[in-house]
């Protein structure tokens, strides 16, 4: 085979197949490529990186600036493949200092792929996130001992410019510059376990040692690149597998995805590819859980002393009473509490930082080791269960004495009675929805909707956790309660606010403020509805495969003959498999459907 069609040769330099039959390499830097024509001929490419290598002459500053370096010590994955496949050559001896420092700082023995959990309040980490960490060599016999000394290599967007609200546009429309970053472990842990409080699920890759050389070699060259970043295309999973695909060209892992690339998805494929990739699966818990495991070693009184403790903070007060061993516990929560709550603080030796320094103290004259806390691993969360991230449904719908079937089809992601195994328990996040209904007496196919956002995140308010829940939607619904001249189906948007309280492990219950705005020309008398009231929902989970749904929106309008809007909705869901639900659903004004749920 000519190296320039190699698999391996156009994975090293992102090449892809674009509308057409021609290739062209989806990195945006020019000095990228050694040859004009590069980002467009694999071929031009190769033929003037192996002549740049031969040619003295030829040198290029270092991303630093500060050095002059050869071709083979700026792009050492690239010359590492061409030694390999060319081996009778007589490649030039080049010392490349900055590259050997690189790799020894590294000192890579083997590589996991690591999945953050979803982070309903930032935009970027909506769906979660991925990235590579390379571990030392002491690593794999040492198991956890070392590995926050590991290195991290992560893609993301550089929102430059960027503000919250225009941050989610921008990455939509592939407006930032996406690059590499590497960075020690515990800058990583620090991000998502203590100040996001989010888990960190690790899975170790089953790479031979000449594989993690060319990772190596192929992430440092990868720091001289910049892509462009897209949301939901080319993204933080998408440039991880590509790397990976770089070393195995075997797995072949970015022409398996689907138009959109989210992590959930990526992070199935890792774990389900041929040849077992993955030998090993972690999970480092967030701040969050280990503060709530902790609470499990209090006895009653305790955790009543405790709670007494997170609205006094008084140490003398908490601890006043307690023989040494509740002491131990007690305080040992306290630190758990503080570096739950004030991550942020602690770190940067403000606001709280002087508890903390406290309870430390007051934690050193008892003399007791604290045994280790042992954390069950939550599977059912594991990211590689998840079910699907899209979802295609078709089933039945009686409504106004009609008899309708329909088809509906959502981009993404999840919903509160689809089967919650690797999702949020407590969260919903759907994008870009499509509804239709065929009336096959009437020859008739109607659009029902078109949902862009919908988002609900519970947040149990208990005594640790003051967090409000919230709610947003925003997408075109047919209505047939708000006046229409005609058939509305009205722009609507809604946000909301309120309180949820997870009455047992099944059961959670919320009440809500809600807020809502619509727009349809046909409404009768004005174009506009908006109105404000109160909501309750109200949902039940049974082993992961059974779920139900229950909801009540009471709205006071500004405009309508009687002032007022209700939406009432029940709604129930059995897992008939990973990627296969049957859901059943009623809402008032004599609305009842039944749809078969594909995900995929």
């Amino acid at each position: 085979m000519k190296l320039d069609q190699d698999q391996q040769w156009l994975n090293l330099l992102n090449y892809r197949r674009d509308s057409g039959f021609s290739k062209q390499s989806q990195a945006d830097s020019p000095l990228f490529f050694f040859s004009k024509k590069g980002k467009q001929n694999p071929q031009a490419e190769l033929i003037a990186t192996i002549q740049a290598i031969f040619d003295p002459t030829l040198t290029r500053p270092s991303p630093e600036g500060n050095l002059q370096e050869r071709a083979q010590c700026l792009f050492p994955g690239r010359f590492l493949y061409l030694k390999r496949h060319l081996p009778e050559a007589k490649w030039p001896q080049v010392s490349c200092q900055r590259f050997e420092n690189f790799r020894g700082i590294l000192d890579a023995h083997s590589a996991t792929y690591v999945f953050s959990s979803y982070y309903m309040n930032n935009p970027a980490s909506a769906y979660g996130h991925s990235f590579l960490r390379l571990n030392r060599g002491s690593s794999s016999s040492n198991e956890k001992k070392y590995e926050l000394i590991d290195f991290g290599v992560g893609f993301s967007g550089v929102p430059e410019g960027a503000t919250p609200a225009t941050y989610a546009v921008m990455g939509l429309m592939g407006m930032f510059t996406g690059r590499f970053e590497i960075q020690p472990y515990y800058f990583k842990v620090r991000e998502y376990n203590n100040f996001e409080s989010r888990d960190l699920w690790e899975y170790d890759l089953d790479l031979t040692q000449d594989e993690i050389d060319l990772l190596v070699a192929h992430v440092y060259e990868l720091q001289q690149a910049h892509f462009d970043y897209w949301y939901f295309t080319e993204n933080c999973s998408y440039r991880i597998i590509a790397a990976l695909d770089a070393v195995r060209p075997s797995l072949n892992l970015v022409q398996k995805t689907k138009r959109a690339v989210l992590p959930s998805d990526t992070m199935i494929m890792v774990y389900e590819a041929p040849g077992g990739l993955v030998r090993k699966l972690s999970y480092r818990p967030s701040g969050r859980a280990t503060f709530e495991q902790r609470l499990t070693t209090l006895n009653q009184a305790s955790k009543e002393k405790f709670a007494k403790f997170i609205q006094s903070e008084n140490i003398e007060e908490l601890v006043n009473g307690s023989t040494d061993k509740e002491r131990q516990e007690l305080l040992d929560a306290a630190i758990d509490y503080v570096d739950f709550r004030y991550a942020s603080e602690v770190l940067h030796q403000k606001g709280q930082f002087k508890l903390k320094k406290q309870i430390l103290i007051a934690r050193a004259e008892v003399n007791l080791v604290s045994p280790e806390l042992e954390i069950p691993v939550p599977m059912q969360d594991a990211p590689h269960q998840a079910h699907g991230s899209s979802r295609a449904k078709a089933g039945y719908l009686y409504r106004n004495d009609k008899n309708l079937a329909t088809l509906g089809h959502r981009f993404a992601l999840h919903d509160l009675l689809d089967p919650i195994r690797g999702y949020p328990a407590y969260s919903e996040m759907q994008m870009i929805q499509t509804d239709f209904s065929y009336d096959a007496q009437a020859g008739r196919v109607q659009l029902e909707k078109i949902g862009l956002v919908e988002i609900v995140s519970l947040s149990n308010w208990d005594i640790f956790t003051h967090a409000p829940s919230w709610r947003l939607k925003f997408g075109w619904d047919r209505d047939y309660q708000t006046e229409c001249s005609y058939d509305c189906m009205p722009l609507s948007f809604s946000i909301g606010a309120g309180l949820a309280k997870e009455l047992t492990k099944s059961l959670t219950a919320s009440a809500w403020i809600r807020a809502g705005f619509a727009y349809d020309q046909n409404f009768v008398n004005d174009q506009f509805r908006m109105g404000i009231g109160p909501a309750v929902l109200l949902r039940y989970n049974w082993k992961d495969s059974f779920s139900l749904l229950a909801e009540a929106w009471y709205r006071y309008d500004n405009h309508g003959s009687k002032n007022e809007y209700r939406d009432l909705f029940a709604g129930a869901q059995v897992a008939l498999s990973k990627n296969l639900g049957l859901r059943l659903g009623a809402k008032d004004h004599e609305e009842y459907r039944a749809e078969l749920n594909f995900y995929y």
